[in-house]
């Protein structure tokens, strides 16, 4: 008996990689992703090390990030999760 796979948000297949594939494809997120590499960011921050990635577009990234467990916000500011 075949075994259906769990439909994943955001992703045509229903796969998770294939939800993470699309999210760093999108513009900003790698950029993102290596501006908080060393420590936490502050979003006015990040936005500024972003080169001023427009408030809309960075807030839609790190909320992405955030469903994917790949960011935390913390009091310091957004940081990577252990994973990273």
């Amino acid at each position: 008996m075949k075994k259906k796979s769990k439909s994943v948000r955001g992703s045509a297949t229903g796969r998770p990689i294939m939800r993470l594939m699309d999210v760093l494809g999108k513009r900003w997120t790698l950029r993102i992703l290596w501006e908080l590499r060393n420590q936490s960011v502050t979003f006015r921050e990040l936005r500024e090390r972003c080169d001023d990635v427009s408030p809309t577009s960075l807030n839609s990234r790190l909320k992405e990030l955030r469903e994917l467990n790949l960011v935390v916000h913390s009091e310091s500011g957004y940081e990577h999760t252990a994973i990273l």
